[in-house]
């Protein structure tokens, strides 16, 4: 397969990995009827630091399709939040 597509469908399956991520948070919300929230110390971790590390991964393991994985879910977290955030204190 060529690197082309490799970074295509990356790209795509990272911006759909982002928004089941996000249907699913919704869900587990809903259920648990409060937002589940990953804190360290007081600060918010944000779904795209998953994006961060599969990108820095792929970057090891010199893999285009686990690279735009990576880059696929901080774009798609970049339409939900209208920024780029990957840690906030809120």
């Amino acid at each position: 397969m060529s690197v082309f597509l490799q970074i295509i469908e990356g790209l795509l399956a990272g911006i759909a990995a982002g928004f089941v991520y996000e249907a699913g948070y919704r869900l587990l919300a809903r259920r648990l009827k409060r937002k589940p929230v990953y804190r360290i110390k007081g600060l918010r971790i944000h779904h795209s630091v998953y994006g961060i590390i599969i990108a820095a991964v792929s970057l090891w393991l010199r893999n285009p399709f686990l690279l735009s994985l990576g880059i696929g879910i901080i774009i798609q977290h970049i339409i939900v939040e209208k920024r780029f955030t990957v840690v906030d204190r809120s």
